[in-house]
């Protein structure tokens, strides 16, 4: 739903405009949908749910004049679709009983957010970027972006941006965060764990970790997994090619 949709006079505006979701258009019921293969007919279910603009109705346009009785479920028809967009029409009576539509297109858009998984008793955060071309049809490849020390993913994923290459090559972004050690907000540990390694962040078993919790969520080319790294996060891609060379393709300097 996001946090801004057009709301009218019905749902408390002083006119028709953009504004915060009103209840029960703000996707905050129990909401499910069903899908007729054949016909391409889809059914929105709950008070509420609605695709598009939460004014029509298959009863018509909900107004401020007749207050509106909020239907339990709407009917669309799904005229096209793709693995990135959909565009679905819905059919409703005007006041002269003369049949009206309106037609809405969707369009997949390109996914950021911070994620994070439970590893070695600490709670290890990545930033990833999944294109808008992605749909799970086919594994993607993955590459793995590290900052430097005292740096931060979001920093890094702001600084070293390769999302136009994500969307044109098609590939699956990511930019894990380093932990504190010491002075540093964040380090690498770029050693095994043990000895006078002042170190004991197994960061090792954290890519592993990391890759196999993104390949359990998404589609993921296990042979086709690429390292890079800002200037002083080098180091690390070195040793992870000399450690686990066959989990690894060659860097990307």
């Amino acid at each position: 739903m996001g946090n801004q949709t057009l709301i009218n006079t019905w749902q408390g505006a002083s006119a028709e405009e953009c504004g915060t979701p009103v209840a029960p258009h703000d996707g905050s019921n129990a909401a499910s949908y069903t899908f007729d293969e054949d016909t391409k007919a889809l059914t929105i279910n709950g008070l509420g749910a609605h695709l598009g603009l939460a004014k029509v109705t298959n009863q018509g346009e909900l107004d401020a004049a007749s207050p509106p009785d909020v239907p339990q479920s709407i009917n669309y028809e799904v005229v096209a679709s793709t693995s990135t967009t959909m565009t679905v029409q819905i059919q409703f009576l005007d006041a002269e009983e003369n049949d009206k539509y309106w037609t809405f297109k969707f369009v997949k858009v390109a996914e950021e957010s911070t994620q994070s998984l439970l590893y070695d008793g600490e709670t290890r955060s990545y930033v990833i970027y999944i294109p808008a071309i992605y749909d799970g049809s086919e594994a993607y490849p993955l590459m793995l972006n590290f900052h430097g020390n005292g740096d931060t993913a979001q920093i890094h994923f702001a600084y070293a941006d390769m999302t136009d290459l994500a969307d044109t090559h098609g590939f699956i972004l990511v930019y894990p965060q380093g932990l504190p050690l010491g002075d540093d907000s964040s380090h690498w540990n770029f050693d095994p764990v043990g000895g006078d390694n002042k170190s004991t962040v197994d960061d090792f078993g954290f890519v592993d970790a990391l890759l196999d919790n993104l390949s359990s969520n998404y589609q993921i080319n296990r042979d086709r997994v690429y390292l890079r790294a800002s200037p002083n996060g080098l180091v690390l891609l070195f040793v992870f090619r000399a450690f686990q060379g066959e989990i690894f393709l060659p860097l990307v300097l």
